[in-house]
């Protein structure tokens, strides 16, 4: 007989002890999901806690939210209500077994208190049940306000609510499988998700006469140059960018630069964007790599004596990826 109730089918059921070390990416490629950021990393937390010995990993945080978690429970993923809405996470313990922890996991896309209190009134319903909203670390705040905004709405509401981050998350997953690849892997999965942290911008918001937004749009430029073509190449400020980060093609050897805050100015008095790509006129190969460029990036080019500027690409209104 099903240990699931009537009306609650898991759309992944990751039981602890089931899954094989070293097989985590593995498990993610033929379902596809490696292109939806928010599936990749829940299913990913539960395929880990699937792995023998760790269904208890994230115990800590059950305890820090007021609820005490019993032996034996298994995670699952996916869970199909009568409602017909799917939780991004579940933990079961008990006798039989029933949800006592509901998580709900947010990348980029909105989080409101609809969202949370039909979770609560739908699948928890006592005081050893716990409520999370899972979000990344520049979130915490958002998802705070957001809980608090339940408790208020909910004063003799008796489960429980909490705020986790992936970090968190991480961390307490490392400290249970210390060396683990696969703990890499998810590790660079949730890396590679913090562009998606950032809400959309507008036309306006990426021209320097408004700087509500360039520490985002850095976070963007920054987080798109690292690493590429396997060189972690150093980041700075100098004489014609706030912030820059080196990029260096291979194997052409073409000195690039990707910043925000051109000290410089294509027309004095007038706005210009935050984001360039910089390719000095001395660099390897410039005379050639500069047209190709202009090609490529369909805009203005404003040139000096020392270097040519090309404004970045950004579609406004869409997320960052």
């Amino acid at each position: 007989m099903s240990v699931f109730p009537r009306g609650r089918v898991p759309g992944l059921a990751l039981i602890h002890g089931i899954n094989q070390p070293n097989g985590l990416l593995a498990a993610l490629v033929p379902f596809g999901v490696l292109v939806q950021p928010e599936v990749a990393v829940t299913r990913s937390i539960c395929w880990l806690l699937g792995l023998e010995g760790v269904a208890g990993a994230l115990d800590r945080l059950v305890r820090n939210g007021g609820v005490e978690p019993e032996s034996g429970g298994f995670w699952l993923t996916e869970v199909v209500g009568e409602e017909r809405g799917r939780t991004d996470l579940e933990y079961w313990w008990g006798d039989p077994p029933t949800t006592r922890v509901v998580v709900e996991a947010k990348l980029g896309h909105t989080l409101t208190v609809d969202q949370i209190e039909g979770y609560a009134t739908e699948r928890l319903n006592d005081d050893s049940a716990l409520l999370v909203v899972l979000v990344p670390e520049v979130r915490r705040k958002e998802g705070e306000r957001v809980v608090d905004v339940y408790r208020a709405n909910h004063p003799a509401e008796s489960v429980k609510a909490a705020v986790w981050t992936y970090d968190d998350v991480l961390w307490e997953l490392e400290a249970h499988l210390p060396g683990s690849p696969d703990v890499a892997q998810f590790r660079g999965l949730v890396q590679a998700s913090r562009a998606l942290d950032i809400l959309p911008m507008t036309e306006a918001e990426l021209t320097d006469d408004n700087p509500a937004r360039r520490q985002d749009i850095w976070r963007v430029v920054d987080s798109a140059s690292f690493g590429l073509f396997g060189r972690n190449l150093p980041s700075g400020s100098d004489w014609s960018l706030e912030n820059r980060r080196y990029v260096t093609p291979v194997p052409y050897e073409i000195a690039l630069a990707v910043g925000v805050g051109r000290k410089s100015r294509v027309s004095e008095g007038q706005p210009q964007p935050w984001a360039w790509l910089r390719l000095p006129d001395s660099s390897s190969f410039a005379k050639v790599a500069q047209p190709v460029v202009e090609r490529m990036r369909l805009g203005k080019r404003p040139a000096t004596r020392r270097v040519s500027g090309f404004l970045c690409n950004y579609r406004p209104g869409s997320p960052d990826r």
